[in-house]
């Protein structure tokens, strides 16, 4: 694409600069030529595999939108040019998004204000029907107030369509990254208002990880770490009207967006939010959606130390109470490894080395438990398996890989321990 020259004349206007690129095409900074005001103008380029209609229900929810003071105003539509374009009012601060790169998190005031004009802007557009189904901060553009303007409805749809809503990746809900047409609505909305909700008073997306795979895994199943694990000092309620919005299922997040500015208002006037804290079981269940390999752990190595006690207990194990005493031990070392590195993972410098230590230690640890009983392992062998499966939890084909060199080394040790010990007479029923 030309950066001197736009790729049409535009009637009426004068442009001087492009603004930006994107899939679909050009955007340029000009002057309404009568009025003397700035301008933006969109062109739209044809592309390869791209359907045009769905390009020009972009220009339709403009229309239809263009009288809220909430949306980017469109001022003039130029569809039967070559190529086709349209004319919004120019906003001079930028997107959100500028504005965090320059000034990081914003104070806590002004995060909830933008983010309740923003949920009061969804109202509106959902009383129209209009859900955006792209909320970022490259998409919400800023006034000479600081106010935010909805901008690029490129990707959204009528109540009634069910064509696909894309999104983007940090900012989509689970039904959308999951491709669940039916299940998106206003709520899918209020999950990416959340999630920029999270980022304003954070600095981060609440799903910013190493790749897009292990990001798509984690809007889908992981829920994030709490805002004040991040900034200590935010508040708890306003903590709960996050994680409200943040929740998986839609029926668990606030209604509609007017709940939503409602409840954002009253934290503004100091009232009780309606926005509670989870339950118990709810509160354990987002734990284990945010470590999944912990609560993995946790929960196997409970189930084990509780058929071992039974099996101490009622089984006639209690004739060696020091076999029983040491498997009781190494799984107690094996919790606190188990901790240990799940603390380390928090580190961005410490996460990789972490996963492959406990991929390590989990090898290491089970062959040292099955090394304890004179009996041959037989049926407890299925543990190497389930490591090697439970490994695929942090979605890394390597440490699958490495899991799994580590669990045939560990039987290999077992092996041998276990030659050893036939070979000095300390276990007569060795093969």
């Amino acid at each position: 694409l030309d950066q001197d020259q736009p790729p049409t004349t535009v009637p009426g206007y004068r442009l001087h600069r492009v603004l930006g690129s994107g899939a679909y095409g050009q955007v340029w900074v000009g002057v309404d030529e009568t009025t003397g005001r700035q301008v933006a103008v969109k062109f739209f380029f044809h592309r390869s595999g791209v359907d045009w209609s769905l390009l020009s229900q972009e220009v339709e929810k403009l229309v239809f939108m263009s009288s809220d003071r909430y949306v980017v105003q469109l001022l003039d539509v130029g569809w039967n040019a070559d190529p086709p374009y349209y004319v919004m009012e120019y906003l001079e601060k930028g997107s959100l998004e500028d504005h965090l790169d320059k000034h990081g998190p914003m104070p806590i005031e002004e995060a909830v204000e933008m983010t309740t004009d923003l949920a009061i802007g969804l109202v509106h557009a959902h009383s129209k029907g209009v859900f955006h189904c792209d909320l970022k901060p490259a998409n919400i553009l800023l006034d000479m107030d600081d106010k935010p303007r909805l901008a690029d409805f490129g990707q959204s749809r009528l109540s009634h369509e069910q064509t696909p809503a894309l999104g983007t990746l940090f900012y989509m809900a689970p039904e959308q990254a999951t491709g669940d047409v039916e299940a998106i609505s206003p709520r899918s909305d209020i999950f990416s208002l959340g999630v920029m909700l999270y980022e304003l008073l954070t600095g981060r997306p609440p799903f910013l990880v190493d790749n897009p795979l292990d990001t798509l895994v984690r809007v889908i199943e992981a829920d994030p770490e709490p805002p004040t694990a991040i900034q200590p000092w935010l508040s708890h309620e306003l903590e709960h009207i996050c994680l409200k919005c943040l929740e998986k299922d839609p029926d668990n997040r606030y209604h509609s967006a007017r709940e939503l500015a409602d409840d954002l208002e009253r934290y503004l006037r100091r009232e009780n939010v309606q926005a509670r804290p989870a339950g118990v079981v709810h509160r354990v269940r987002r734990w284990g959606r945010r470590q999944p390999v912990l609560m993995a752990h946790t929960v196997a190595l409970g189930l084990v130390a509780l058929i071992n006690q039974l099996g101490f207990l009622f089984g006639g194990d209690a004739e060696h109470p020091e076999v029983h005493q040491r498997v009781m031990a190494f799984l107690a070392v094996w919790l606190v490894v188990s901790m240990a590195c799940q603390g380390l993972m928090k580190r961005p410098r410490w996460q990789a080395a972490s996963r492959f230590f406990w991929c390590a230690a989990d090898a290491a640890l089970l062959t040292s438990v099955l090394a304890q009983s004179s009996a041959p392992p037989g049926p407890l062998l299925v543990g190497y398996a389930l490591l090697i499966a439970a490994s695929g939890l942090f979605f890394r084909v390597r440490l699958v890989w490495f899991m799994t060199l580590s669990c045939v080394l560990g039987y290999a040790a077992l092996l041998g321990v276990r030659q050893r010990l036939h070979a000095s007479g300390l276990d007569e029923n060795l093969p």
